[in-house]
């Protein structure tokens, strides 16, 4: 059951995150083409500002989404309700102040912008406009955190495919009224509007308790709660961002500022695999976080990680394989040259990554953000040093491989500390070896120094070999039956 669950809510939140990118496909072009280089930059800017606001809000909406979740699941919703109530009442404060914040400094801001003097004064009454939403959005992103507690993924993500779409739509129909920055991010600030009553009318019909203000001693120690978790999630929000940025800045300083490109291009392109383990991830955070019974929480861990890592494994060394003729055929040779050799080193980081997924979901889960964050403090410095290193002497491959290691050091970490702290026993030395000895038959054809067509036969090789690997020694009895089922229910869905 929870497994099905889990795949069905997984599954719309991938329709969630990657509508949006298919939006943007067709609508950025006309965007340009219709506002100009300038004012597009701009309005980036400001979908930029709106989408990090999140990162700023000392991680009270993930800290809601787990309390609330574990109070349902303890049958608790008088105190689901006044931990939402809370949580709600400090995203609205942080929003009135950041509001206050781009009032007062809006001319400021602006000026870093480096906008052409015509557009400058636009620039700032934009910002201005782009202020006065800033609380809906806060708002918005309590009332998703309600509906994430209650596993109502399929509405919350139809409404985020639809702020996906109006997301480039609206500044297209704005400027029907004038090209203007105002203009265009008023209608941004509008959509926000009327997503935040969207949600808002969401929770009222879905969520299965009520807003309750309770006692000024049960906010008090509710607020405590969430603060103490979320801090320690704004920790590692700001330096997670703050390394995957600095690297791009060291690469500029040590080889030839093109170079940065080469590599923001390949890591771009392989980050979008991501999309995957965060919607995996994302369903199963508040289903994990209301489990009172250790031996499901191991199964259930033991199981994403095993899962995550067969899902993800062909996709990123299926990318990794196509690195040099789709560079070439995108971006031309001297790109694929330069990019796609980053983007293979990348891939293998990236596997790193997204199982690191798992652990860290089940730290979040289990109350202990703060092991995350004492994990990035103590990486950051030695990341950065490592990446000068790297990078003066194998350039953005060095780069790469420097983000490589430390995922996989980041993984080892949270793994480790999710074993032995957590779910001890639940990750045996036979799976993960299982898993490293997978990842080398995947990826060795996409590094073999052969013409395409024989890496392409060596890659549908590796497939073969792996799919008996999963079959023989990952799947296990109860589970196999399952997938022929699941299999069988798909063919007559489409015969």
């Amino acid at each position: 059951m929870f497994a099905k669950s889990l795949v069905k809510s997984s599954a719309w939140n991938l329709i969630g995150q990657g509508a949006p990118i298919l939006f943007a496909l067709v609508t950025v072009p006309l965007l340009l083409k219709t506002i100009g280089e300038a004012r597009y930059g701009f309005l980036t800017v400001v979908w930029v500002l709106i989408g990090y606001l999140g990162l700023f809000d000392f991680g009270v909406g993930k800290a809601m989404t787990r309390v609330v979740a574990e109070r349902l699941g303890q049958g608790d919703r008088p105190g689901a309700g006044v931990v939402a109530k809370a949580a709600l009442m400090m995203m609205l404060g942080i929003g009135l102040v950041s509001a206050a914040g781009f009032l007062v400094f809006a001319e400021f801001i602006v000026g870093r912008l480096a906008l052409p003097p015509p557009l400058h004064q636009e620039g700032v009454n934009a910002m201005r406009i782009l202020a006065l939403g800033l609380p809906f959005v806060m708002l918005t992103s309590g009332y998703r955190g309600c509906l994430e507690a209650c596993n109502q993924f399929g509405p919350l993500n139809i409404v985020r495919v639809g702020m996906g779409l109006f997301t480039y739509l609206a500044p297209l129909a704005a400027v029907l009224w004038s090209p203007r920055l105002e203009s265009l991010v008023a209608a941004v600030v509008a959509m926000r509007v009327v997503a935040n009553v969207v949600h808002r009318l969401l929770y009222q019909r879905y969520c299965t308790f009520e807003l309750a203000a309770g006692v000024p001693h049960q906010w008090r120690v509710e607020l405590r709660k969430l603060l103490g978790f979320g801090g320690w999630m704004t920790v590692s929000n700001i330096i997670s961002p703050m390394m995957n940025s600095l690297d791009r800045l060291i690469i500029g300083t040590i080889v030839p500022v093109a170079a940065v490109g080469y590599y923001a291009t390949a890591y771009d392109m392989i980050s979008k695999v991501l999309m995957l383990p965060y919607s995996i991830t994302g369903a199963a955070f508040p289903a994990i976080a209301g489990m009172t019974d250790g031996g499901l929480v191991r199964r259930v861990y033991a199981g994403m990680f095993k899962f995550m890592a067969i899902l993800v494994l062909p996709v990123l060394a299926g990318t990794a394989l196509l690195a040099d003729v789709g560079f070439h055929a995108w971006l031309g040779e001297r790109f694929a040259q330069e990019a796609a050799p980053a983007l293979k080193i990348l891939a293998v980081g990236l596997l790193f990554n997204c199982v690191a997924q798992v652990p860290a979901t089940l730290i979040l889960t289990r109350g202990s953000p703060s092991w995350m964050a004492l994990c990035h403090v103590v990486e950051a410095p030695c990341y950065l040093g490592l990446v000068m290193f790297l990078t003066t002497g194998w350039g953005i491959q060095g780069t790469a491989m420097a983000w490589a290691i430390r995922a996989a050091v980041d993984a080892m970490l949270l793994a480790y500390l999710a074993q032995r702290k957590l779910v001890r026993g639940a990750l045996t030395l036979p799976l993960l070896l299982t898993i490293m000895v997978l990842a080398v038959i995947m990826f060795a054809p996409a590094f073999a120094a052969r013409p395409l067509m024989w890496r392409l036969l060596g890659f549908l090789g590796a497939l073969a070999v792996a799919g008996v690997i999963v079959w023989r020694y990952l799947l296990t009895e109860t589970e196999r039956p399952q997938l022929l089922a699941a299999l069988q229910r798909r063919k007559e869905v489409w015969t």
